[in-house]
């Protein structure tokens, strides 16, 4: 009874636009209340928990990180399994895209921006330009990989390269990194209350036994990994409709795991596929958050942007489809990366 009350709490929360670590430390404090042979004490102890984990000091890093690079001008990028799982789909998705973009373009008889492609000389030219912004992902990937640094160190580490580069090139001053440190404190401040927020929520679902609970009951549909990825894409997205991408992360990662395990799905695999489920369900009435902030931000009505986005949404399914039918497009790169 008392999860449930926790629920209903976190969703009515979400539903009134409480920002997501506040509406989840409700939720856990309301548990805690309501449960009798509870103490609130443990409440703290299992946020404070929550944070003190070594890795997650990479976090800081590559939010510095960004905040630098939208200072010096140079590119972002990111890393890890999930990163480079996402690489085969980001691909795929890009391809998909374009040739949509080119369906549209060729129906309305839109003319391209210049006459001819690229020579080789301009290409050449420009990848010079691009060379140190480049070299970034380089310094990351092949420094993970070959085991000069961890991927927590990475993160400090590619921040002084940053810093280097955009002071030699004049593109970064002294107050630059002053407001740069100013930004990735407060995105860090959010990140940490959620993350603390989401492991005593996610510490609840264990003790009451939730996460067996939706694993008995999906198993109990099926226990074919084909059918129950089909379930959690129709799910996913609809949830996506509803809840912003980073709450029903936080709500959903704990329940659906335990069955993600116990189907031998593998967990970059399955990774990738929640986080494209959920920015598709962004993108779909009747709530998707990011559809509303295009529709605020371009001055266009629902109605019109749902008639300009449908051949996209055809992209974007073929693309989900795959990735979710053909593990080896997340896998090959993720599983190139070291443990």
């Amino acid at each position: 009874m008392s999860v449930l009350l926790a629920f209903i709490v976190m969703l009515a929360l979400f539903g009134i636009n409480v920002p997501v670590a506040f509406a989840i430390c409700a939720a856990t404090f309301v548990y805690f209340f309501a449960a009798q042979d509870m103490s609130a004490v443990m409440v703290i102890q299992r946020m404070i928990g929550g944070a003190d984990n070594l890795p997650l000091l990479a976090i800081p890093f590559f939010m510095m990180l960004g905040s630098i690079l939208n200072y010096t001008g140079m590119s972002d990028t990111s890393i890890g399994k999930l990163f480079m799982g996402g690489l085969g789909p980001g691909i795929l998705c890009t391809l998909a895209l374009m040739v949509a973009v080119d369906w549209v373009a060729r129906k309305r008889g839109y003319k391209p921006t210049r006459t001819k492609m690229a020579g080789i000389g301009e290409i050449a030219k420009a990848s010079v330009g691009a060379f140190w912004g480049l070299m970034l992902m380089v310094l990351i990937l092949g420094g993970i990989r070959y085991g000069i640094f961890t991927p927590t160190e990475a993160g400090a580490v590619t921040c002084i390269y940053c810093l280097i580069i955009g002071f030699a090139y004049r593109e970064c001053t002294w107050a630059d990194v002053k407001s740069a440190l100013a930004e990735s404190a407060r995105a860090n401040g959010s990140i940490m209350l959620i993350l603390m927020a989401s492991a005593g929520f996610a510490w609840i679902l264990t003790w009451e036994g939730v996460a067996t609970d939706v694993t008995e009951m999906l198993m109990g549909v099926s226990a074919s990994p084909v059918v129950f990825l089909l379930i959690v894409n129709v799910l996913l997205i609809v949830v996506g409709m509803f809840l912003d991408g980073n709450a029903a992360i936080v709500v959903l990662t704990p329940l659906l795991m335990p069955t993600v395990r116990t189907l031998g799905i593998d967990p970059v695999h399955f990774g990738i596929m929640m986080i494209f489920n959920l920015s598709i369900g962004a993108i779909t009435p009747p709530f998707g958050t990011t559809m509303f902030l295009t529709c605020n931000l371009t001055k266009v009505k629902v109605d019109e942007y749902m008639r300009e986005i449908a051949p996209f949404y055809v992209a974007f399914g073929l693309t989900l489809m795959v990735t979710t039918f053909y593990p080896p497009l997340s896998l090959v790169l993720a599983n190139w990366m070291p443990v």
